[in-house]
């Protein structure tokens, strides 16, 4: 049967983590978070600074997103054909 024992440097990460969080249980850059919102690491989206902007708002600003993206990649296809239809004809 394995134990803490069997693995000492797992158990020294896990003890360093709970300190970590015990003494700043609101700074979570030690698990590696990444908040969706900002792209910074240490916190979540629900305690970002800018969650006031978005609250309610996340589904609106994911299909503006979306709609960008989907007009930046038109426009390089109208870019890409224009290209190839002047090569065409040299």
């Amino acid at each position: 049967m394995l134990n803490c024992q069997s693995y000492p440097e797992t158990l020294s990460q896990i003890l360093n983590i709970q300190q970590a969080l015990s003494q700043k249980p609101e700074d979570l850059e030690i698990l590696g978070l990444k908040c969706y919102l900002c792209e910074r690491v240490g916190h979540m989206a629900i305690h970002c600074e800018n969650y006031c902007m978005f609250k309610g708002n996340i589904e609106a600003q994911a299909i503006e997103s979306l709609h960008l993206l989907e007009e930046a990649i038109r426009r390089q296809v109208r870019q890409r054909t224009s290209h190839h239809k002047i090569m065409r004809e040299i």
